[in-house]
């Protein structure tokens, strides 16, 4: 699976995936896949930087102010925003 350039966290999810079919199967146990630890950075906008987007939406784009208050002021995803369009 390395060999083909799969990431490290899909060889785990394949390998459970067979192990849970093949619990017996002792060659499975020998195979060990590491997992690096998900680094995730948060981006939030400053409640200075959500008052001027609102703003400038409230002068420039009206159509658009409901969609981003909704999705500023209750951290929906993107997808979920669009979901409700």
């Amino acid at each position: 699976m390395k060999a083909e350039g799969l990431a490290a966290s899909t060889q785990s999810r394949i390998l459970s995936t067979i192990r849970s079919v093949q619990p017996g199967n002792k060659a499975l146990r020998l195979v060990q896949v590491k997992v690096p630890a998900r680094s995730v950075e948060e981006e939030v906008l400053s409640r200075e930087e959500i008052k001027k987007v609102l703003d400038d939406l409230t002068s420039n784009e009206e159509w658009f102010y409901p969609c981003f208050a909704l999705w500023l002021s209750t951290g929906l995803r993107n997808a979920e925003v669009i979901g409700l369009t």
